[in-house]
């Protein structure tokens, strides 16, 4: 499937999971293929002048947002009142 065109509506719906899935994992990716899908996405948005501000946009969105800011920490299932240290 390697260089097969993907064109019409499923083209519309795989670039918009796909780019979901990155904005999720986006933290958990090594930092190499960040800047990567970082500099390939403004090159993809980059199409007028009006664009110029696309880079400054994506860095404030692709600022690392850590695990614990994304996802709270389970609650313990243990109920017994702990103490005060």
């Amino acid at each position: 499937m390697a260089g097969a065109e993907i064109t019409g509506t499923n083209a519309d719906r795989f670039a918009q999971v796909l780019g979901l899935a990155i904005v999720e994992l986006w933290s958990e990716l090594p930092r190499e293929l960040q800047q990567t899908l970082f500099e390939r996405a403004v090159l993809l948005g980059h199409q007028t002048e009006r664009d110029e501000s696309l880079r400054e946009q994506l860095a404030q969105l692709s600022t690392p947002i850590t695990n614990a800011q994304r996802r709270p920490e389970p609650q313990s299932r243990d109920t017994r009142p702990r103490a005060a240290i």
